[in-house]
């Protein structure tokens, strides 16, 4: 795929494209691309500060890309690459902060639904009463309109 320049590896100062679900039709970097902009990088900075760089990026992401790339490394090529080349396990360490904010997320979203439902059930007595006097102003209604109620009887 042709990149802009800002995206290109063959930029050693590019930005590389991670895949976005939210953005359809966007192409991301392949493993191709991930090997090409590391070759380009350790030819202008050298391996170690290559490694670094590309490390970085790659966890340079949101949460669910980072996952979902790390956890499925699919081309043993870019693997063994990585592997030999020493970036490899720089990519697997990253894991834990992310699986931890995760977690943190999942925790805070079930706190703020324990407060929701807390509030709910302070308020529910009073919504209660509610609930009842329209039950029972419907029911009048349908009473009234059967002709149950307010019919006149002869004496």
């Amino acid at each position: 795929m042709p990149w802009k320049w800002e995206n290109d590896p063959a930029n050693p100062n590019a930005t590389p494209i991670h895949p976005n679900p939210f953005y359809l039709g966007i192409g991301a970097w392949s493993y191709d691309d991930w090997r090409n902009w590391h070759i380009t990088l350790e030819r202008t900075y050298g391996l170690q500060i290559a490694n670094q760089i590309i490390v970085t990026k790659w966890h340079d992401k949101a949460w669910y890309e980072t996952t979902r790339n790390v956890a499925m490394i699919t081309d043993p090529d870019f693997k063994q690459y990585a592997q030999e080349k020493g970036f490899l396990e720089g990519i697997y360490s990253g894991m834990a902060p992310v699986y931890g904010d995760i977690m943190q997320w999942h925790s805070d979203v079930g706190t703020q639904i324990e407060a929701v439902v807390d509030d709910a059930k302070n308020a529910f007595p009073w919504l209660k009463w509610v609930a009842i006097a329209i039950a029972a102003l419907l029911a009048l209604q349908i009473l009234t309109n059967a002709g149950i109620l307010g019919k006149k009887t002869k004496a």
